[in-house]
């Protein structure tokens, strides 16, 4: 499983390069052969035509497999990270009932007309907006599968199987297992050298005073609401209905969650990111790569989402 993972790995990160190289590309020849918005007109010509996993996922719902053949085949999608539970039959049956009352209010996706001089260059990107879902979910329903054969490697350590995460693969290969508290360690890696710490190596940046910061418009609109901080997909359920959504980036697991937001910021993202790609699907303000909303924001602050200039500023804090 560990030779798969690290194949598996390439693939995730290798997106992200092919993201800031063709987001460069777009903003220097889509303004060439198309009027109007940049964004808007990049946003279009990148939606994805083939469909991910959670499309499917949302056809079986509002379908009549059991909730016991959907929970099967898709609660994998909530458990992104490998360690969060997957979806439950109750949470199954409210996107459920959510999903039949709204079905004929959703509203497809119309793709733009394309120039002929950009259908190449539109065509690869949407390719590669799919990837990107594609390669995050083949991991995490890897790790879905795998999860007996990792509880048992817990089990064999003598620690619970949420523990596990705290513990670097390579020490349990070797046998010799040292505990690093998630969300305080750093991790650096040279070619095949890999090496953990205890504490931060890089130092953070400190968050400025001011009530507003930027990012990129991945969808316009001016919304206000209260900023809910979601990191993991076990947190998505205090996004209420008029919430904003704030998180370092978006998965198919958080898709409950956007549904009930009124806008998402991310702290990573281009123009290929589920955020964007989502956003302009539900059509919600949505502003990207802030670099910092997560610790800038607190859950409660009063926020406006300015995804006409790409500004997030606070109202008020909680």
């Amino acid at each position: 499983m560990y030779d798969i993972l690290t194949q598996v790995w390439s693939h995730i990160w290798l997106a992200h390069g092919f993201d800031y190289l063709f987001a460069k590309k777009l903003r220097i020849e889509v303004p060439k052969y198309m009027q109007g918005d940049i964004d808007k007109n990049i946003g279009d010509i990148s939606f994805p035509k083939k469909k991910n996993a959670h499309y499917y996922f949302a056809e079986e719902l509002r379908g009549n497999d059991s909730l016991e053949s959907v929970q099967e085949k898709f609660g994998w999608i909530k458990a992104r990270g490998g360690f969060a539970p997957g979806f439950s039959k109750k949470e199954l049956d409210v996107e459920r009932s959510r999903l039949q009352s709204e079905e004929t209010n959703e509203e497809e996706f119309i793709f733009p007309f394309i120039p002929i001089e950009l259908k190449e260059l539109a065509t690869i990107t949407q390719e590669l907006v799919y990837y990107r879902t594609l390669r995050t979910d083949v991991l995490y329903e890897l790790m879905w599968v795998a999860r007996p054969l990792l509880q048992e490697i817990a089990k064999f350590y003598e620690i619970t199987f949420d523990e596990l995460r705290d513990y670097s693969a390579l020490d349990l290969l070797a046998g010799k297992i040292e505990k690093y508290e998630y969300g305080n360690f750093s991790a650096l890696s040279l070619g095949k050298e890999f090496a953990l710490f205890h504490e931060p190596v890089v130092k953070e940046e400190k968050m400025k005073t001011e009530t507003t910061f930027r990012g990129s418009v991945a969808f316009k609109g001016i919304v206000s609401g209260i900023a809910k901080i979601v990191r993991t997909a076990e947190e998505i359920d205090k996004v209420k209905k008029g919430d904003i959504l704030v998180a370092p980036t978006t998965a198919p697991s958080f898709i409950m969650g956007m549904h009930r937001a009124v806008a998402f910021v991310t702290d990573e993202g281009g123009i290929t990111s589920h955020a964007a790609i989502v956003a302009r699907e539900m059509k919600k303000p949505c502003v990207i790569g802030t670099r910092f909303a997560t610790r800038f924001l607190k859950d409660g602050d009063l926020v406006e989402v300015d995804a006409e200039k790409g500004i997030v500023k606070i109202i008020k804090r909680s």
